[in-house]
Parts: C-alpha cells; structure tokens; sequence
C-alpha cells in the first residue's frame, strides 16, 4: 500500500459480530462455563480416585470408593434442592429485601437440619465395613456438602457462575492434593476421607461468609412454601443417586472390604461416564427447559436432548465397554485388570442410570414430580431386592444392575411419552443403543490391538462430536413452518440432513488438514489442500509450514497488511523470514514533503514493522514506486537473484488483480521466476479481494499485525477498512470469533497458466 500513515491504530473494533439475544447468550454462556467446571471436577474426581487406587491396598480402597458413593448420593440431594429454591428466591426478591433474607435463612437452616440428617444416615449405612476414624470425616463430609449448596443457590441466583465454577474446580483441587497426601501416610483410608472433608468444610465456610449479612429467621410461612419445595426436588434427586449406585451400596453391604469388590469398584469407575455425561447435559438443558412452555418447543427440546446425550453416552459406553486389559494396566494396579470382563455390563448400567437422570431432569423442568418418584420409588425398593438377591458374585451383580437401570430408564421414558405425547423418545433411543452396539462390537474387534483401538476410539468421539452437533440445531420444519404440509416438511428434513453432513464435512476438513500436514509428502500436500477447498468445504483453514520464507511486497507496509499475522506465526514457529520491498514508497501522498524524505522514514518504518512481527529487517530494491512496470525486466532479475540465493519453500506475493499497477507487476514477476516444483506461491489481498482456498487464524497475533501497522503510521480510514476485511474474513472457518488473512495458493506452473490468461 502507498499511502501516509498519520494515526495510531489500537485493537479496531469496527467490525463487531451481531451480538445475541442478550438472555440466550447468557443462557448459553453460562451454561459452557458450568460444563467446562462440572468436566474438570470430574477429571479431578477420577484422578483422585486413581490415586487411591495405586496408594491403597484394595480392603482400604474398597472403603473409600464405598465412603465415596455415598457422598455422591448426599452431594446429588444437596445441589438440586436447598440451592435451587435459595436462586430462585433470589431472582425473585430485590437485595436486602426481607423476603431474601428469609429465604437465605430458611436455606442455611435447612442444610443444617438436612446436613445433619445425611450425616447420621452416613455413619448408619457405613458401620459394617469403615473404620471410626473414616466414619466421623465421612459424617462431616455430609454435613459441609448442604451448608456448602448455600454458596451454590447464592451464587446461581445472583448470576455470578464465574465465581460458582471457580470454587468448584477449587474444591476438587483440595481434596485432590489432600486426600492424596493424607492417603499417602498412615491414615489410609481415613487420611482419603479426610482430605473430601476438609474440601467440602471450606467451600461450606466460604457460603457462610457469603451470605453472613444477607440471612434472617424464616416465618412459618415461608419455611412452609420453600420447605415444599425443597422436598420435592431433593427427593428426586435423592432417589436418582441412591438408584444409580445401589449396586455399590448392596455390594458393600454383602462384600464388605473383599479384593472382588474393589475390583468391581474400580471398573464402575470407567463405566459410569454416561452417567456424568448425563449431570452435564442437565445442566447446559434446565435453564432452557424451564424457560420454555410446556408445548411443542418444550418436546423439541427434550427430544434434542435426547438425541445429544445419546450420541456422547454411545460413544463412551463403547470406549468403556472394551478398554483393553493393557490399557488397565497402565492406569490401575495389575491386580484389577482380572476384572476387565465387568466392563461390558456395568458400562450398560452406565448408560441406563444417565438416562434415568436425564429424564427425570425433563420432569422437575415442567415442575411434574409424582411420575417420577414413583417409579424412582418403585425401583429403589424393587432393585435393591433384586440386587441382593443377585449380589452372590460381582459379575451377577454387574449383569444385574444393567437389567435393573435398563428397566427403570425404560419406565421412565414411558411416563415422559405420557407426559409430553410430542416427543418420540423411544425412536431416539433405539438409534442410540443400536449406535452403541455398532461401535462396541467395532472396538470390541479391534481390542487386541491397542494402537488400532485407539484409532477406533478416535473415529467413535468424532462421529459423537457431529452428532452432538447436530442435536444441538434448532427447529426443524415440523416445528417451524406449520404452513408446511407433510411432503414439503418431509423435503426439509432432507435438506436439513444434507446441510448438516455437509456442515460436518467442512468442519472435519479444516481440522484434518492440519493434523495431516506433517503426514502428508510435499508433493501431495498442495494437492490435497486445493482437494478439501474444492469440496464444498470453501478455503481450509490451515497453519503454514515451512523453513525458508519470502515474502514479495510493491511498498512498505504491503506486507503488513497482507500477511502479517501470517508472518509472526511463521516467525514464533522459527520459520527464516526475508521480506523484499521493491520500492521505497517515495510516491506517497506524503511527497509534499521531498522524494528521499518520505524513502527514509518509509524505509526506518518498515524496519521497525518487521522488528514488531518477529522477522529480519527487509530488503528494499530501490526501485521507483508507481513505475515496476517500465521496469519490469529489472525486477524479474532482483527477484531471481534473491530467490536463488535463498531458495524458499513458500513465497509471498500480491494478488494478480490487486488494485494497483506497481502490485500487478511484482504478481507477473512472481510469475516468470524460475521456482521449483514443491515452493508454493500464496498471493494475498491488499487492495482487492481475492478467491481464496487458504485461510490462516491470525487472532493469537493480531495485536504483533497492529503494532506493526502502528510503527507504519497507516491513515486511521484506510488502517480501520484493511483490517475490517480480515475480521470478515473470520466469517467462514472461525465463525466469526477472531481474525483471520486469506491467500490463493497455487503452484508455480498453476500462477503462470493463470496469469497467461490475465486481462489485457
């Protein structure tokens, strides 16, 4: 570009995204953060238990993943009733209202009344097989759990879930370090426990500072209304967790501290990822569930769900189902993988209790709660008798909670066709279990071969990955075109199929081009590239690689706006550099002030530019600016000197239809070099857009592009319009999120054939 640069240009912001409808992007934001937070507690969670696998013996660790199950069930109760009526209070009452102070009042009085209760029930259910020691911080464990969900309601009904995800993943980081280190000495077992208690005691003490000036005695009347229900929703939530590990309370009971149930324990662990699964899909959906009427969005709704949680609770049934033994045994102690065989039927168990949780999730969203617990309550009763009777060995054990769960999740989803006659959950879930089916059967084949399981286990996540996708889509015709009659909504759904493979095509292409790139010889890297662009798939976005770079540019700043991104990415990843400018930029709107006077500071500008991207001081040629094509012999012959003492393998250059003469005549020099087969020729845009098959996601060094414009002094207009054609640019592989540069990346006999067909 040839043009005076008199303004400093900040971070532009001319070009914004659309912004959300602000209730739905809060909707959708916070729900990504409590997913993200629920996902690194349970990695927390499971790292924490296959500590104490390797730092206990079985009898002790047996004893903590009992311990452990029976704080999921306190844990399930407490985050789904206390803390749910302490936020809805709070979006309903102005701050310091004595509405909300009685209800934070009847919220820390409740957990303590309830956390009291689950502790006693703790000490009750351990007292065949834990230790006193493991009893008394199992008890307070119980306890600090409910005080600890005021800090939970408060913090949802205020909207801050930064701040909720945060102690939660703080949490899990305590027990963690502690409970390892604790476990690690004498303590065992108890020093385990320990470490959960002194986690839950401090996010209880930091609800109680939360709240400390906002609480007051509830009247009776309140107690009653929030009294009822808290009742109702916990009771749910309680009968759903004690349901799901009513195999590891029974086998607890019967077994005690025996190797077999620390066996079965320690494969219940890797099986029962739908069911977590399950907690994350719940919590991204209720908001959106309760906000919705109880209609035919609201069925949609469920049945999307559905769709969503089955495409991610197939994929990891399967993975679960078949890890191989030697897989095991790198994660858990030898002595465990005997009891590999438990896999298959604890991870259908798996699979059937996140069903059960999700569905019951669908009933309290609709405010419903008597379908539930009936059938929760039938099932308790029923599937513990059936589970003890069956509790002789673990592997009857295991085969029986699968047929247990199967049943209820089968009951349940009877009761929502009932409830909700719009939704078609029994289609979804055949597809899903037949889909399980497919892929265990797949990594089942392959488990002999752990490097081909894990290509397996690849392929399994990413189909998930697309079907999640697309259960996350919104209305189809059926709901959204009532005009439609049955044909044009059937031509929908087709066309909505196909838009939805084809949008997966485009997003599996660009991720896949790079993960190919060090795979793939140079010769036919080029060519696969331009085949994924010609697809459908439009420009691939690609990270560049090479050792040897240059980059051609007609003036100084040309090469900043073109490609600079590009460039500091090249230079942080140790490409070499060497940018050549062909003219000094003398012919600038800045020549009132003298020829050589505008050269030098166009020429100390330029150097600072490339300092700021990384790259070495350039080249200047010398050559007169608005005048390369009266000497064009000249530059085809600097040119050729360079590239031949420098031999790159990628060589930057302006588009041929560039909107300048002095930029269509470095293009045609390009064009005439003598350049070698494997140096691809990317051409960039400055004055014009081009037809590009390459994208490149600058944002990471989009502010190194603005310091280098800024050393150039670009006209604050011109600066703002560039830089707004490269966050357009963003539009199609970022979607819309960052800023991205565009290139037409050919071979060298390619750019030729096309500049011999250029306009006259």
């Amino acid at each position: 570009m040839d043009s005076v640069m008199t303004a400093d240009l900040s971070l532009p912001n001319q070009v914004q995204p659309t912004p959300a409808v602000p209730e739905e992007a809060g909707i959708r934001r916070h729900s990504l953060q409590l997913m993200a937070a629920t996902v690194v507690v349970g990695i927390g969670n499971y790292g924490f238990s296959l500590a104490v696998i390797w730092l206990l013996v079985p009898a002790d660790f047996s004893e903590v993943s009992s311990l452990s199950s029976l704080l999921l069930v306190v844990g399930s109760a407490s985050n789904a009733a206390l803390p749910w009526v302490l936020a809805r209070g709070i979006r309903r009452t102005a701050p310091g209202s004595v509405e909300r102070r009685e209800t934070v009042g009847f919220t820390i009085l409740g957990a303590a009344i309830c956390g009291g209760a689950a502790a006693l029930l703790v000490v009750a259910l351990s007292a065949r097989y834990a230790s006193p020691g493991a009893q008394i911080a199992t008890a307070i464990s119980a306890f600090s759990i409910f005080v600890a969900g005021v800090a939970v309601g408060y913090l949802q009904g205020l909207g801050r879930f930064v701040a909720l995800s945060v102690i939660c993943v703080v949490e899990v980081v305590i027990k963690l370090g502690l409970g390892m280190a604790l476990a690690a000495t004498s303590l065992h077992a108890v020093g385990a426990m320990t470490g959960t208690a002194i986690a839950s005691t401090t996010l209880a003490l930091y609800g109680l500072f939360l709240v400390r000036r906002e609480a007051r005695r509830p009247r009776r009347e309140v107690v009653r209304s929030a009294g009822a229900d808290t009742a109702r929703i916990g009771s749910v939530q309680l009968a759903v967790s004690l349901l799901v590990t009513l195999d590891i309370i029974v086998g607890s009971f019967f077994h005690g501290r025996t190797v077999s149930l620390a066996g079965y324990q320690a494969m219940a662990m890797f099986s029962r990822l739908p069911f977590f699964a399950s907690i994350a899909v719940s919590m991204v959906i209720f908001p959106r569930l309760s906000a919705t009427d109880r209609g035919r969005e609201f069925s949609r709704t469920v049945d999307q769900t559905i769709t969503m949680y089955l495409a991610i609770a197939s994929a990891s049934a399967a993975i679960a189902a078949t890890l191989p033994t030697r897989v095991l045994d790198l994660v858990l102690p030898i002595r465990y993988g005997s009891n590999a065989h438990l896999l298959m039927p604890l991870a259908i168990a798996g699979l059937a209790a996140g069903l059960i949780n999700l569905t019951t999730t669908f009933f309290q969203a609709a405010g419903r709660f008597k379908a539930p617990l009936k059938v929760l309550a039938v099932g308790c009763v029923v599937g513990s008798g059936i589970l003890s009777f069956s509790s002789s060995s673990v592997d009857t054990l295991a085969w029986a909670a699968a047929g247990t769960f199967g049943v209820i999740a089968f009951a349940l989803l009877v009761c929502i066709r009932r409830a909700f006659p719009s939704t078609h959950p029994f289609r979804r879930c055949l597809s899903g279990c037949a889909l399980t089916a497919l892929y265990g059967f797949a990594l089942r084949e392959a488990r002999s071969d752990v490097p081909l399981w894990l290509a397996g286990s690849f392929a399994v996540a990413g189909i998930a990955v697309f079907r999640t996708r697309r259960g996350e889509d919104g209305a189809t015709g059926e709901e959204s075109g009532t005009a439609l009659g049955g044909d044009e909504r059937k031509a929908v759904r087709r066309a909505r199929s196909w838009a939805h493979r084809q949008r997966d095509l485009r997003w599996l292409s660009n991720k896949a081009a790079n993960v190919m790139r060090p795979l793939t010889p140079p010769a036919q890297w080029e060519g696969l590239v331009t085949a994924i662009s010609l697809a459908g798939s439009g420009p691939a976005v690609v990270v560049p690689k090479a050792a040897r770079v240059v980059v051609i540019a007609p003036h100084p700043d040309d090469e900043t706006i073109g490609c600079g991104g590009t460039l500091a990415l090249l230079a942080s990843a140790g490409s070499e550099v060497r940018v050549i400018i062909a003219t000094d930029g003398e012919a600038s709107l800045e020549a009132a002030c003298g020829g050589r006077e505008v050269a030098r500071r166009r020429r100390i500008r330029a150097i600072a530019a490339c300092e700021r991207l990384g790259v070495r001081p350039p080249m200047f040629l010398g050559l007169p600016d608005a005048g390369l094509d009266r000497c064009s012999d000249l530059l085809d012959k600097l040119l050729a000197r360079e590239i031949d003492e420098f031999e790159p393998d990628l060589v930057f250059a302006p588009w041929m239809l560039d909107g300048h003469p002095d930029h269509r005549a470095v293009a045609l020099s390009v064009a005439n070099l003598e350049l070698p087969d494997l140096c691809a020729i990317w051409t960039y845009e400055v004055w014009a857009s081009l037809p590009p098959n390459r994208l490149v996601d600058v944002s990471d060094w989009w502010d190194d592009k603005i310091a280098a414009l800024n050393c150039h002094e670009l006209d604050e207009a011109d600066g703002a319009a560039h830089l707004a054609l490269q966050r357009w640019r963003s539009l199609h592989g970022l979607a819309g999120r960052g800023y991205a540069e565009a290139f037409l990346a050919l071979t060298p006999a390619a750019n030729r054939r096309l500049l011999d067909g250029r306009p006259s």
